[in-house]
């Protein structure tokens, strides 16, 4: 199940200061800056396992225009070789793009190209090839640390504590997440994770906890009188 491994909104809002906080001094922080955004959105936004953000490639990525909207898409092979199609919002669009430059491409992926989804560093002897799933959960975890240390400085401990725990699944559980809670449609949901059932999907819903904490904290008190 999903519960407690995920990210709420205002955690989410601290993931992101971290990593606009990574230095852009030199061509390679500049580099490191960029992937490390566009992994995090990757998970988040299209809400992709991390295997399959190994797998893809950037030829994977296709416009569809219907009724005067071009609208993009993202086919991912899921588990058991099933296939889906992501829907690419708008937000997605333009880290694609701002990756995509920031490597020395063009902004817009052809259906031929074969470069990963993320690939390393350009001054890397291997410039171009695709990252392991090991490779990409080190990108995870090095933003993950450093939001921890930003957390431990800041006064928020607890969530630095519970970021200790955390993995690249949880962006996919936080995306999904924060979709289902801005009124986002399950069975459209579970399309978009390629979950087998809406069962699964329903484990990311978690505005009832929310409320039921709310309800506690006001109404729930010790009550105890401290002896003068």
């Amino acid at each position: 199940r999903a519960t407690g491994r995920w990210l709420t909104e205002d955690e989410w809002a601290v993931i992101g200061a971290t990593i606009e906080a990574l230095p852009r001094e030199t061509l390679r922080d500049l580099e490191y800056y960029s992937r490390c955004r566009w992994v995090m959105a990757l998970l988040y936004l299209a809400k992709l396992r991390i295997s399959e953000v190994a797998t893809t490639t950037m030829g994977h990525f296709h416009a569809q225009v219907d009724q005067g909207t071009e609208r993009w898409w993202l086919i991912v092979h899921g588990k058991g070789q099933t296939v889906r199609k992501v829907a690419v919002a708008p937000d997605l669009l333009r880290e694609l793009m701002a990756y995509r430059e920031s490597t020395g491409l063009p902004r817009w992926p052809s259906p031929s190209e074969t470069l990963p989804l993320v690939g390393r560093l350009r001054q890397s002897a291997k410039h171009g090839d695709a990252l392991t799933v090991s490779a990409l959960h080190k990108i995870v975890k090095d933003v993950f640390q450093r939001c921890i240390t930003h957390c431990m400085s800041t006064g928020n401990p607890g969530l630095g504590m519970r970021l200790e725990q955390a993995s690249a699944h949880w962006l996919r559980h936080t995306g999904a997440s924060h979709l289902l809670h801005a009124g986002a449609d399950v069975a459209l949901v579970r399309d978009q994770l390629g979950h087998a059932s809406i069962e699964t999907t329903n484990t990311y819903v978690h505005s009832e906890e929310l409320q039921r904490h709310d309800a506690i904290a006001e109404h729930h008190k010790l009550r105890w009188q401290e002896e003068d």
